[in-house]
């Protein structure tokens, strides 16, 4: 009678086999090298009274009581039938042998006569609620030889879906208020199989989409796919992430930057493209060591820092005829980069009549707001700015910290905010040094070393500078507290006693003063300027990185 329940047993264990959702999928049967029952292994097992068991890698939802001789069937998939097929080679002879699942007696009867060198291998044909057909099949084993493992692993239905793909960055996209580029999948190879958790890793198809790199499915509860682990009839979708070293024309029009080697990709692919129509976040810190080059159309694109920092490595001029330009961009026509902050070095010089070197851009023709420059500039120079070298745009809410240094032979015009400006300034301060070694005549101010051109006219407004400047340049050479030289409307200065006079004879001045007044600047701007108790000076509010 022991022996009759021992098999009983074992029936019930294969039948767990069937269904099991263990490991890498069904349950086992198992043979000691003495031809008895042991524990099942990787895929369900024995358990003690009420216990639900499971070996390696068992599941929760197929188990054997060992008291009770109960089966709780897998329910990850919805079957109706199982037909069970098992093949035997005893002695030279192979028998076949097909079951119902519900043939218990004649299963514990076949597994009663099974003994030591018995080849048995196992299928089964599973018919599912929905009137389909799933196959899965193991073995042969040899009984008595090793651990006598037979596993039959679940068939799931894997399904793959195009209309479901997703930006791996779209919780960061909405976060900032953007709109994130969607991809549009296509698939190589099959969209839906009958297969094992172990098979589908070389069944899945490739997914891809043009401007994106495929990062991961995803099961239809947004859950992270993982094959060989994940369970149950799946439908996936892929994820990808936009791809910042394919071709130029395929590159997505929001381009979000999340790490450093993204913005490695973008600035070793397409630095020296024009951007024309595409927008740039930053949601990190990151550094270069070319900026954005192209110097023939300039930067035509929106970029956003989102309050980040760019790090220059030793930036260097870009060279084109007897010009030069240097700067996060060496060229700018953009009408907005804004929101970011520079730091590290620009060492540019250049033999060059004509250069153009700013932290945030070299030349500008577009408009900068928002912008701070703590990156130091040095370098053989003419038009030298910490934000701008030479402003055609307009600069709005900046700041300069770092140090300037110009050894210009070429007439320097150097300022805190722009060398040269022939467009508006307003709401900017610089607190860095300024210095002026030259042979020659120069220009150097403050916020501006020189304002408009001939015929034209540039409005500063509301500025102050507090930077300690230094000129040595020949007769001829002007150094102003704020500007030096220039004509345009001048507005709301305020400057330290360095330099000779605010400006030199050029424009209308109101309501210029020393440092001791710089709290009228928050007077006159409220929504812009504050000053923070324990700080000597005003700062901007917009600005507070």
């Amino acid at each position: 009678m022991k022996k009759y329940v021992l098999f009983v047993l074992i029936y019930f264990f294969v039948l767990a086999l069937i269904i099991s959702c263990g490991g890498g999928g069904g349950g086992a049967v198992s043979f000691s090298g003495s031809n008895q029952l042991h524990n099942g292994g990787d895929a369900g097992g024995w358990g003690n009274g009420n216990t639900s068991g499971g070996g390696l890698g068992g599941g929760s939802a197929s188990a054997i009581s060992a008291e009770g001789g109960t089966f709780t069937p897998c329910t990850d998939i919805q079957w109706s039938k199982i037909t069970l097929t098992i093949t035997v080679t005893s002695e030279g002879a192979t028998t076949t042998h097909t079951f119902d699942s519900g043939d218990k007696d004649a299963i514990a009867e076949l597994l009663t006569s099974l003994k030591k060198g018995d080849v048995v291998s196992v299928s089964t044909e599973i018919e599912m609620q929905d009137n389909t057909t799933r196959t899965s099949s193991a073995g042969p084993i040899t009984i008595g030889v090793g651990d006598n493992h037979i596993s039959i692993p679940t068939p799931y239905k894997f399904e793959c879906l195009t209309e479901m793909t997703q930006n791996l960055y779209q919780e960061a996209y909405d976060a900032l208020g953007l709109t994130a580029p969607m991809p549009f999948a296509s698939f190589t190879g099959s969209t839906m199989d009958i297969c094992t958790i172990n098979e589908i890793a070389s069944k899945l198809p490739e997914a891809t989409a043009d401007g994106f790199i495929f990062d991961h499915w995803i099961t239809q509860d947004g859950k992270t796919y993982t094959p060989g682990v994940t369970k149950g009839d799946v439908i996936l979708s892929p994820v990808f992430k936009p791809d910042y070293t394919c071709d130029y024309s395929d590159l997505v029009d929001e381009i979000l930057i999340t790490n450093q080697q993204e913005f490695n990709d973008l600035m070793n692919t397409h630095n020296d493209k024009d951007f024309d129509s595409k927008a740039i976040t930053l949601n990190c810190n990151v550094s270069t060591s070319t900026g954005f080059t192209n110097i023939t159309d300039g930067f035509k694109g929106t970029f956003d820092g989102n309050g980040k920092t760019v790090t220059l490595q030793n930036i260097t001029c870009i060279e084109s005829g007897t010009s030069s330009y240097a700067g996060l961009f060496a060229k700018a026509d953009s009408y907005f980069i804004g929101n970011v902050k520079v730091a590290g070095q620009i060492n540019a010089s250049t033999s060059n009549t004509d250069s153009y070197v700013g932290g945030i851009a070299g030349y500008n023709n577009g408009i900068i707001t928002n912008c701070a420059n703590t990156a130091n500039i040095s370098g053989n120079l003419r038009h030298t700015g910490g934000i701008a070298g030479l402003n055609s745009g307009g600069i709005y809410c900046c700041y300069n910290t770092g140090s300037i240094s110009s050894q210009g032979t070429f007439q320097p015009v150097v300022g805190g905010i722009a060398g040269w400006t022939n467009e508006v300034i307003e709401r900017c301060y610089n607190t860095g040094s300024i210095t002026c070694n030259t042979s020659t005549s120069s220009r150097v101010g403050g916020i501006a070393g020189y304002v408009g051109v001939d015929g034209g006219s540039a409005d500063i407004k509301y500025c102050y500078n507090i930077g300690l400047l230094n000129s040595s340049g020949t007769s001829g050479s002007l150094c102003g507290g704020s500007i030096s030289t220039g004509i345009g409307d001048i507005v709301g200065f305020y400057y330290n006693q360095q330099g000779s006079i605010p400006i030199d004879g050029f424009g209308n001045i109101t309501d210029g003063d020393f440092m001791t007044n710089a709290d009228n600047l928050v007077t006159s701007g409220p929504s812009y300027w504050e000053h923070k108790a324990g700080e000597p000076y005003p700062t901007l509010k917009e600005v507070p990185y």
